[in-house]
């Protein structure tokens, strides 16, 4: 069948694969040797800069109401969830986010990779989540804010306790973010009191909805 990305030619660069001739057609899809005169032509239709209108995301819906559903978005869509993420937090090249989350999601490429981007700062991608890497580069005072599940703060803040990182008592040497976004669970008050007593920070619940590929936040004094 057709592929579900929406590709239908392919160059081909090997010499089993030129030796098939110089077309070859199956289920709709062509194979074109380089040396065909049309190749030149695909292969700089492929350089060209995606459009406004092109879709560049595919994600799914997180099932809650039903059955799983595709999700294509547009590239204008992506940039205007971009830019209002950044312009709301007002992020600035001096933040850097701590992304300790996956990428296959609203939250995790716009919030934590693109928008940090576009407003000209810095993101940490960690391999996965472990709350000892986050309160190393924490010590190292490497970022300036991060996003998080409710159990993934509840974590941190227990290895912080333990490990020494969060003092009873707040002082010059206390942990400190400019701000804590919070995703993937509701966030409990007495959860977000904890995370503004140990980090002297907000801690912002958000909603994201990958049918809008935008995330909605709330939250009090930054």
């Amino acid at each position: 069948g057709n592929d579900p990305t929406g590709a239908n030619s392919l160059i081909a660069t090997s010499e089993a694969d030129r030796s098939a001739g110089d077309v070859v057609s199956s289920n709709d899809f062509k194979f074109w040797d380089p040396q065909h005169p049309q190749a030149h032509h695909l292969a700089e239709s492929l350089l060209l800069p995606n459009q406004h209108m092109d879709e560049v995301l595919v994600l799914f819906t997180s099932g809650t109401t039903g059955s799983k559903k595709l999700v294509p978005h547009l590239l204008a869509d992506v940039l205007v969830a971009t830019a209002c993420i950044s312009v709301s937090w007002n992020l600035t090249e001096q933040d850097t986010n701590c992304n300790l989350m996956p990428l296959f999601h609203v939250g995790g490429i716009i919030r934590q990779v693109f928008s940090p981007i576009l407003s000209g700062g810095a993101v940490i991608c960690c391999p996965s989540f472990d709350p000892a890497l986050f309160w190393q580069l924490m010590n190292q005072k490497a970022f300036t804010w991060y996003y998080a599940a409710p159990t993934m703060h509840q974590l941190i803040l227990q290895t912080g306790k333990v490990e020494g990182y969060i003092r009873n008592k707040v002082d010059s040497q206390s942990p400190r973010l400019r701000m804590i976004a919070n995703a993937a669970g509701g966030l409990l008050p007495s959860l977000a009191r904890d995370l503004r007593q140990a980090f002297q920070a907000a801690a912002l619940p958000r909603y994201g909805m990958p049918e809008l590929s935008l995330s909605t936040s709330c939250g009090g004094r930054r």
